[in-house]
């Protein structure tokens, strides 16, 4: 997403090695890593992405480096257990249709927007789910 390019720029985190680490991200064995939550996307910060839980929608969007969604306020600890899933059901077993959803309701409100104002906030803001009321 837009919101997502200035910390490529800033923090490339691109390369494969971080890729890597992405999966060790999607596990429940390991639970709290220690300090090295300070910095790094552990699998508890990870598993917070993933959640659905209210508290947790528009949350730890790093890859590798929790410190973009702390600098960013997208960062969100693992307090309570994790609810998986989608805020609102998919209808559609269409890869194409599932992976290009979120742009096409990020532009159906742009499309809808008031203002100048608004249209780039949509584009360049954080995220906003939760104003859309979770519309994908």
């Amino acid at each position: 997403t837009a919101y997502e390019i200035p910390l490529r720029l800033v923090g490339s985190e691109m390369c494969i090695r971080d890729r890597l680490w992405g999966v060790v991200g999607h596990t429940q064995i390991v639970d709290k890593l220690g300090p090295l939550e300070i910095i790094f996307n552990t699998p508890s910060h990870h598993r917070v992405h993933h959640g659905a839980n209210k508290e947790y929608i528009d949350k730890n969007y790093g890859n590798l480096f929790i410190i973009w969604d702390k600098m960013f306020g997208t960062f969100e600890p693992e307090k309570a257990p994790v609810k998986y899933g989608l805020v609102n059901n998919v209808n559609t077993f269409n890869p194409v249709k599932i992976t290009f959803m979120g742009w096409s309701a990020i532009l159906k409100d742009i499309r809808k927007a008031k203002t100048v104002k608004e249209a780039l906030s949509l584009t360049f803001g954080p995220p906003n789910t939760k104003l859309r009321g979770g519309s994908f």
